[in-house]
């Protein structure tokens, strides 16, 4: 997600959007799971702001599972 945060909306910025869609679904963060591959494949380009929003929804879950 860090180079993909560098580079927003191309190809390597889905990329790692689907494959934390993938680590979601191995974790059971199933709610997230959803928005992720929403963003990951919109038509629209995934904005930087867009997955930094997602990112702290991520982190913020992760907290609740630790």
């Amino acid at each position: 997600m860090e180079v993909a945060r560098r580079q927003a909306g191309g190809a390597e910025h889905r990329e790692a959007l689907a494959l934390l869609a993938r680590e979601l679904r191995r974790a059971h963060l199933l709610d997230l799971v959803h928005s992720t591959r929403k963003l990951a494949w919109s038509e629209q380009a995934p904005s930087a702001a867009a997955s930094r929003g997602l990112l702290a929804e991520v982190r913020e879950a992760a907290r609740s599972v630790s």
